[in-house]
């Protein structure tokens, strides 16, 4: 049988929005000129890939969440992998909510495997005393990780955990943004407190509801979408806060366009949450970049980067008056500073210099 090299990346998610996938199929394709194909779920109102460099396929499960889902969906990416065989020799799975479906036809068909840790995903908020769901969780991931010939995830502190728990090497790919369109750009800002990313449990988005009370000068946007998205609306139509507004899912080209207009940047995790302990979030990077000051945790991976480039500012708890207090009493000298000194970090933290990494994990694969 005859088959070509390429890739596959299995995602359970809407493949449009999904930042860091699109970077890293982007790369991958421009490195190596050979087909690229991201597998995943399909949604209403699903925009195709503009550059036509990436096949995006979309299946279409009738459960939309919740263990049926799941297991649907992993049998239809089994298939749907076994049918499409010869377009690819390497596939990648995103989380263990692919592993199941993906890993086991890649097994079958014998293809190279890798694996890639968005997050530590038992340790999410939402699974949260569901002590049966994380063993399951971490079952599966175990499984993914035994197959696969190469892993990596988002944080040196993250990918040392995982690495830990399953014993197996994991290397580190940041999902930091491109920033040559970026550099030395002044961008006009206005008074907003932006947040981007999922709308879920765990990201402290009360808090900023909370604070807007006492931020009235500003706008407080909200750009996402996510499992508590419906309850924070009704919480925002009940204290009538009109300087919050929510706004849909954006692409990335849309969410950068959108977030460069803001001052501040909101990231303010649940530090209970392990998954959150440990994490590196792509906003916070896409902040800098986009010279918007970030409020964020005290957490290790953000202090690190913070303590070593002074761009950025942290909160030890999520606590609204002592946020609104941080924004309220920052001069603008100070902001613009911060800005700058941002744009630095950015520059040395980039996908120019990131995606060198990426490029060579794929080499044995691709090349």
């Amino acid at each position: 049988m005859s088959v070509s090299k390429g890739l596959v990346i299995c995602v359970t998610n809407d493949i449009t929005y999904d930042q860091r996938v699109l970077k890293i199929a982007h790369t991958l394709y421009e490195a190596y000129q050979v087909k690229v194909t991201i597998v995943g779920r399909k949604f209403a109102g699903n925009n195709q890939d503009q550059s036509q460099k990436l096949i995006l396929k979309r299946l279409d499960c009738f459960f939309k969440s919740g263990p049926a889902f799941y297991i649907e969906y992993n049998i239809r990416l089994f298939f749907f992998l076994i049918v499409y065989r010869k377009s690819y020799n390497t596939l990648c799975c995103c989380d263990p909510d692919t592993i199941m479906g993906g890993m086991t036809a890649a097994q079958i068909l014998n293809k190279n495997t890798v694996y890639d840790a968005h997050e530590w995903f038992a340790e999410v908020p939402e699974l949260s005393g569901k002590s049966l769901k994380k063993k399951i969780w971490t079952q599966v991931e175990k499984f993914g990780v035994k197959i696969s010939r190469q892993r990596y995830s988002v944080g040196p502190m993250l990918a040392s955990k995982l690495a830990e728990i399953y014993g197996s090497p994991f290397e580190v790919i940041r999902n930091v943004p491109v920033v040559s369109a970026n550099n030395n750009q002044d961008f006009e800002k206005e008074n907003i407190i932006i947040y981007q990313g999922a709308i879920n449990a765990g990201r402290g988005l009360e808090t900023l509801m909370e604070a807007s009370k006492s931020l009235p000068h500003f706008q407080i946007l909200l750009v996402g979408d996510g499992d508590v998205k419906a309850e924070l609306m009704v919480l925002k139509n009940n204290l009538h806060l009109d300087n919050v507004i929510f706004i849909d899912k954006q692409t990335p080209d849309q969410l950068k366009d959108i977030t460069k207009k803001a001052k501040y940047g909101y990231n303010l995790l649940d530090a209970s949450s392990l998954s959150y302990y440990f994490s590196l979030a792509n906003k916070f990077f896409d902040y800098a970049a986009l010279g918007v000051v970030s409020i964020n945790s005290l957490l290790p991976e953000y202090e690190h980067l913070i303590k070593k480039y002074n761009h950025a500012l942290m909160l030890k708890d999520l606590d609204a008056r002592d946020f609104a207090n941080l924004i309220n009493k920052i001069s603008e000298e100070d902001r613009i500073k911060m800005v700058e000194r941002g744009k630095k970090m950015a520059v040395e933290n980039s996908w120019e210099l990131e995606s060198a990494k990426l490029i060579n994990l794929y080499r044995p694969f691709l090349s």
